[in-house]
């Protein structure tokens, strides 16, 4: 089960959704990153958000983690839209009822071009005990 304390203070931007992609989790990491706090995204639709990604792959990744509870796992993507870098995503269903309907979580890892995580890398800090 995830530790909320653990996503909170994680250094990796982590966002929840629920069967609509309505935001239910926009962690500090994700807050700063894109400078948009709390306050102003939870409870608002993802692709409102974020028009640019309407087609995205990762859309259609989510909304399948949703109705399929599948899981995916990205690694060493380069950022399309408004940064740069690469970053590791995984995104993956809710198992069990949690807080807020939240139905799939996005974690996502920005990192050099050199190094490489596993799903377990970005799973691991966030389970409590």
């Amino acid at each position: 089960m995830f530790d909320f304390a653990k996503i909170e203070q994680s250094n990796d931007c982590i966002s929840g959704f629920d069967e609509n992609l309505n935001l239910v989790i926009w962690n500090g990491a994700v807050e700063r990153k894109y400078q948009m706090p709390k306050a102003d995204v939870l409870g608002r639709n993802l692709l409102e958000l974020f028009p640019q990604i309407v087609n995205d792959f990762r859309v259609t990744c989510f909304r399948e983690s949703i109705a399929d509870r599948k899981s995916f796992f990205f690694s060493s993507l380069p950022y399309q839209y408004d940064h740069w870098g690469i970053y590791t995503q995984l995104i993956i269903p809710a198992k069990h009822p949690l807080p807020g309907n939240i139905k799939v979580l996005s974690i996502v890892r920005d990192h050099s071009e050199h190094e490489r995580y596993m799903r377990n890398d970005l799973l691991q800090p966030l389970m409590g005990e």
